[in-house]
């Protein structure tokens, strides 16, 4: 884990400096956005009392939205990152689960390329829809919050398409039949825009 936090502090500061070493010319987005990413992270999550478990897990993101401005945008995303689940004694089988959320959220540009996002909504915690084996697996839980602060630095652009580096970093808790499951994950992700 901590490898991983500091390869993600050594990229966000190297794409900073080179973001912020660059002519901040006009951003000419406008209308319409929509974007998905996917990558990689490290996710802890704990229920009630039970001690803190690490993992790591595939992460997920989408966002569609508009531009309120050249440099701001009004969002509601998708966040996802999944984790290995024990069972408990009705379903036993290890399988995969997804701690989501469903946030609206606004996204700032700093500059041509570099951006950041921070959004609060719905925390969820349901089965990764490819494992579920039987219906005592495919229970949905979504009773609880979630919060993310996303940046990233768009590396290709051409007209209205982007490919961009992320780091996210996202917290939530809901209620599940064993109690209160919190999450914190930070995840590194590789994402595609349409403007």
């Amino acid at each position: 884990m901590r490898l991983i936090v500091l390869i993600s502090c050594i990229i966000f500061t190297s794409l900073l400096q080179k973001a912020l070493g660059q002519d901040n010319a006009a951003i000419y987005k406008k209308g319409f956005l929509f974007g998905l990413s996917t990558g990689a992270g490290s996710i802890h999550t704990s229920i009630s009392n039970a001690p803190n478990e690490a993992q790591a897990g595939v992460a997920h993101n989408w966002k569609i939205g508009t531009m309120l401005t050249s440099r701001t945008a009004l969002l509601l995303q998708g966040v996802v990152t999944t984790y290995r689940y024990s069972g408990n004694a009705a379903s036993p089988r290890e399988r995969l689960r997804g701690f989501e959320g469903l946030l609206p959220s606004l996204q700032y540009w700093v500059n041509n390329r570099l951006w950041i996002t921070g959004g609060v909504g719905v925390g969820m915690d349901n089965p990764v829809f490819y494992d579920v084996k039987d219906s005592s697996e495919g229970r949905y839980h979504s009773r609880g919050f979630k919060t993310a602060l996303n940046t990233g630095y768009e590396i290709w652009q051409r007209k209205n398409m982007t490919i961009d580096i992320q780091g996210r970093l996202s917290h939530g808790a809901v209620q599940v039949p064993e109690g209160t499951r919190n999450s914190l994950a930070a995840d590194i992700l590789i994402g595609f825009n349409l403007y």
